[in-house]
């Protein structure tokens, strides 16, 4: 055997391509961090009462307790039930973000192209109704959740 057969080394271009893998997942995860890190504009909740949201809570359906088992999505006073909520909170913010508004706003898009200006109108409305209230909704009730958390962990590092 030849030194080169029992010892091989990689350029740095053949490191970089086998180590691409797991940099890109940490970029995306980086990239989903920040989108889901509730910003300083949105941390009393006062932004999205102002936008609307109790009303839309009062007044249009919540799919998550029409569809669920359940009634509430959070399903106890632990922090792991909250862990819990905050994570289904973001799955749920993301089909809205990623999912349902790119779909109606190609619609809408497609309806204005064809001149049917009245029902990209109606879809406009159902976007803000099916897609950005719930959004607001669930960042609304993420950063609740998350202040909750916080207390809980400050209650228990006095205990220690």
């Amino acid at each position: 055997m030849t030194e080169t057969e029992t010892t091989q080394e990689y350029s740095p271009l053949e490191k970089e391509a086998s180590s691409a893998s797991i940099d890109d997942r940490s970029k995306f995860r980086k990239v989903t961090d920040f989108y889901f890190k509730p910003k300083s504009f949105e941390k009393t909740g006062k932004l999205y009462e102002t936008l609307g949201i109790k009303w839309f809570r009062k007044y249009c359906p919540n799919g998550g307790s029409k569809f669920s088992l359940t009634e509430s999505f959070v399903s106890g006073r632990k922090k792991e039930d909250l862990e819990l909520f905050v994570s289904e909170t973001k799955i749920l913010e993301g089909m809205h973000t990623f999912g349902g508004i790119p779909l109606f706003t190609a619609f809408t898009i497609m309806n204005l192209a064809n001149g049917d200006y009245t029902v990209a109108g109606i879809q406009t409305v159902l976007n803000l109704l099916v897609n950005a209230c719930p959004i607001m909704s669930n960042r609304r009730n993420r950063n609740k959740v998350e202040k909750m958390i916080d207390t809980l962990e400050k209650r228990e590092a006095r205990k220690k």
